[in-house]
């Protein structure tokens, strides 16, 4: 069972997720390859997200077992504790790729 706390999270994680396409929005990979500002906003925004995954209960996350989440959690350690060796390509590859997809995953259970 997700409980208001689970939903809260998840909520987190969306709102994150669609800012950061919102950022993105009419860049290219190479405007964000430039501009360290946007890479720092759009980290930040990963950083949210991987940590309120962290926070959702085992049963939510058991819930849904489609979910990655110890992928998301961990590249959120990666850009906390590891943020001399952030991959740009990845960062991109994660907003623009996987966070749609997640988020798709995830809206049914809001």
């Amino acid at each position: 069972m997700i409980t208001d706390r689970d939903r809260q999270s998840l909520v987190d994680i969306i709102n994150s997720i669609t800012l950061a396409g919102e950022y993105l929005q009419h860049k290219s990979q190479a405007d964000f390859e430039q501009d360290p500002i946007l890479q720092d906003a759009i980290i930040r925004r990963i950083e949210i997200v991987g940590e309120a995954a962290a926070r959702l209960s085992e049963t939510a996350r058991n819930e849904m077992q489609a979910v990655s989440w110890k992928q998301i959690i961990g590249m959120r350690n990666i850009m906390i504790h590891q943020y001399d060796r952030v991959d740009l390509q990845l960062v991109w590859d994660t907003v623009t790729q996987a966070f749609p997809r997640l988020i798709q995953s995830l809206q049914p259970y809001l």
